[in-house]
């Protein structure tokens, strides 16, 4: 058999017939040109994929173009044109056996899922690949007369209904030398087989003489399919008949703030019923939108789903999807990490990091670490992959901090673009409109998406810098410093950008504001850089330059000021909106830097102040916690873990004080600013050799009260 080749597509000498009297049986069912070339007895298609050229079908007989049936159907046409609905052109009743044979017809030539969901291309390449999907299994009758009109699906490669993909590296068996020569359809840019086919996105891959292609399977090949649809129905049960509502509190109050979905696509597929939705992103979706339970005025009054039952559903279906990678099951990931933990007093790390691992190991294999704007697929899936790119980076990058772990992206394997306003076409349909104005919250969630990435970005190279397992090792204040001196700047000037609209002191009609995360990211970050400088004075050799010392305690003491004002400040309206998923470790974060601070004081009276703020901000938390379940956990991680066995020698004071005329230093925290000359001599940075540590000369003995008694080995 003769390969064809993709310059015998191009070239315009080619030496093909067209055959005049039918097309064969798989050119008619693929709608396209059967063409044979001169001296073949097969059309070009079926030498392609290998397939029996065969004239054993007669044409199907032409249906009337506007008719309904008693049904209700109406007339309507496919995603390839082809009419959907049934003949009454002629007038004759129709018995029951007719119209059972007829809606039999009407499933199985209307493209329910392979037609509707996928591009013309990928049915094309899927018919003759030996993939065949169970429409009975996965049609649903509610959904056949939605199938109508424009499907957002088409031509995607992370949303195929019915299919997956996954990249093909550059250190992979398959080499990318041999990809370039195979013989890909110039429509579909696919070479198909009889169990897989090959996708190639791009010719050129960063401007090399390779491609970038995708392996592309069956669902019905991976392992732990659901055909049945049973976990999206065990899923709906949890939350059954309040799924609408709860859809309409994800946009109101997470879409806008964290853009990981696209509005328009899934609001489609949504509206032919919630089957059509992956499981494990509607149950996200659902669980995302159940602490805003209160804020609708149907489901206020009725009784909120137990969490719990669809959290266990939940981890069912991702565990799932994790066979088959598809964008929807990252989007999953990223929303969950994002909810709050079933117990906030015991959050369980290993499990968000390894969840967080999956996402990443996910987004690799669907090539979300690579640049897609030049891809051949739609633009409102090139701008949903760059957005997830980068919540992924951000998902990474604050987990390592928070967590005390590697990063998992580095620089080198990352080509994604900064995130630009044209990448959030697709996230409402409020940015439609003609006039939409920098006020609005789809503009607002948007400009404080690109701003935590950028923000994100600056925490990554800090990180890098100061906190893996080599860098650690310099201990050096005067030269960490001066490597800590461009941060700064990159802090003030990523600061100095933010918008008015993203300011804390706005205050929108009726809805809640969500910048407090953006703003308590920025302390996060700060924090971040200044503990390991203050970190690096309690460890030899020591720090004998007074001006670096000076210097790196006075940033410290404006930063804790700043950051324990802030979180003074909030008004409910921020404490009841949508948080990123580090703000409980940073509200903890700020209560470990105080300590920091006050263990490294260099004078009694720099030492007494920060135990008065350390003690204040710590009943100030403890307040607060009542009505912020991100508090409760700092309280918890504060008092139980990071200043248990420290009272005494701190001298901090965990409970109420008993002292009625002790007047909090926190009272007047808003308007008091010190300066770090304030605190007299550094009557505490004695010895000539020590480090600025008080504690280092003090034998810490724990609490006779709170000493638990080592547990017995068992057997």
């Amino acid at each position: 058999m003769e390969i064809i080749t993709p310059l015998d597509y191009q070239t315009k000498a080619r030496k093909r017939q067209r055959r005049s009297l039918r097309p064969c049986d798989a050119c008619r069912k693929r709608k396209t040109r059967c063409v044979i070339k001169d001296g073949d007895g097969d059309c070009v298609h079926c030498q392609l994929r290998i397939t029996a050229c065969t004239f054993q079908h007669d044409p199907p007989e032409r249906h009337a173009a506007n008719s309904t049936t008693s049904g209700g159907v109406t007339n309507g046409t496919s995603g390839d044109d082809r009419p959907v609905s049934l003949d009454e052109s002629r007038g004759k009743k129709r018995s029951r056996k007719e119209s059972r044979d007829d809606a039999r017809t009407l499933i199985s030539d209307t493209p329910s899922i392979q037609s509707s969901y996928l591009s013309t291309s990928e049915t094309r390449a899927s018919g003759d690949s030996g993939y065949h999907p169970q429409h009975s299994s996965v049609v649903m009758p509610e959904l056949v007369s939605g199938l109508a009109g424009p499907n957002p699906l088409h031509g995607t490669l992370g949303c195929m209904t019915t299919r997956f993909s996954e990249l093909y590296g550059l250190g992979s068996d398959m080499e990318p030398i041999l990809m370039r020569h195979r013989p890909y359809d110039p429509v579909t840019h696919e070479f198909s087989q009889k169990t897989h086919a090959i996708r190639r996105m791009l010719e050129r891959d960063e401007g090399q003489e390779y491609p970038v292609t995708f392996h592309i399977a069956g669902d019905d090949k991976a392992v732990d399919s659901d055909p049945t649809h049973s976990l999206v129905e065990s899923i709906e049960d949890c939350v059954r008949p309040y799924g609408p509502n709860l859809v309409k509190l994800f946009w109101r109050h997470v879409q806008p703030c964290y853009p990981l979905l696209s509005k328009e696509a899934f609001a489609t597929v949504y509206s032919r019923g919630y089957r059509s939705i992956p499981p494990a992103l509607l149950g996200t979706v659902y669980l995302s939108a159940l602490r805003w339970w209160t804020y609708d005025p149907q489901l206020s009054i009725r009784t909120q789903p137990n969490a719990a039952v669809l959290r266990d559903n939940l981890q069912s279906a991702l565990m799932s999807s994790y066979h088959r990678p598809k964008l929807c099951s990252i989007q999953a990931c990223l929303l969950l990490l994002q909810c709050q933990p079933e117990d906030p007093l015991n959050p369980e790390h290993a499990f968000q990091w390894g969840l967080t691992c999956r996402a990443l190991a996910i987004g690799q294999s669907l090539g979300l670490h690579q640049d897609a704007g030049s891809w051949a697929i739609p633009q409102w899936e090139r701008n949903l992959r760059k957005r997830l790119s980068w919540a992924l980076y951000m998902q990474d990058c604050w987990t390592a901090v928070a967590y005390g772990r590697p990063l998992h992206i580095h620089t080198d394997d990352w080509t994604v673009q900064d995130l630009t306003p044209e990448d959030f076409t697709d996230v409402d349909s409020e940015r439609y409109l003609p006039t939409p104005g920098p006020d609005a919250i789809a503009s607002t969630g948007m400009n404080q998406f690109i701003l935590m990435a950028r923000l994100t970005k600056i925490l990554a190279a800090i990180y890098r810098e100061f906190y893996t397992a080599r860098t650690s090792r310099e201990q050096n204040t005067v030269v960490l410093f001066e490597k800590a001196r461009p941060f700064f700047d990159m802090l003030n000037t990523w600061y100095s950008s933010m918008p008015p609209t993203l300011q804390m002191n706005v205050v929108y009609r009726r809805k809640l504001c969500f910048h407090g995360f953006l703003h308590f990211s920025y302390y996060g970050v700060a924090m971040t850089l200044l503990r390991r400088l203050i970190r690096s004075t309690a460890l030899p050799p020591r720090c004998t330059d007074d001006r670096v010392l000076c210097e790196i305690r006075q940033i410290a003491l404006q930063t804790a000021q700043s950051a324990i004002s802030f979180v003074t400040s909030l008004r409910p309206d921020h404490l009841e909106a949508f948080w990123f998923f580090t703000s409980p470790y940073l509200f903890s974060l700020l209560g470990s830097f105080t300590t920091l601070l006050l263990v490294t004081s260099l004078s009694s009276q720099g030492h007494h102040f920060w135990q008065e703020t350390l003690n204040s901000y710590l009943w100030k938390l403890r307040m607060m916690s009542k009505s912020h379940e991100p508090m409760k956990y700092a309280v918890n991680r504060l008092e139980g873990s990071i200043l248990r066995g420290l009272e005494h020698a701190l001298a901090v004071n965990l409970n109420e004080s008993v002292n009625d005329k002790v007047r909090p230093i926190m009272s007047s925290y808003a308007t008091d600013v010190y300066q770090y000359t304030d605190f007299g001599d550094w009557d505490l940075a004695g010895g000539v050799n020590g480090a600025y540590d008080i504690l280092s000369g003090i034998a810490v003995q724990p609490d006779p009260a709170i000493i638990i008694p080592p547990r017995e080995d068992i057997g």
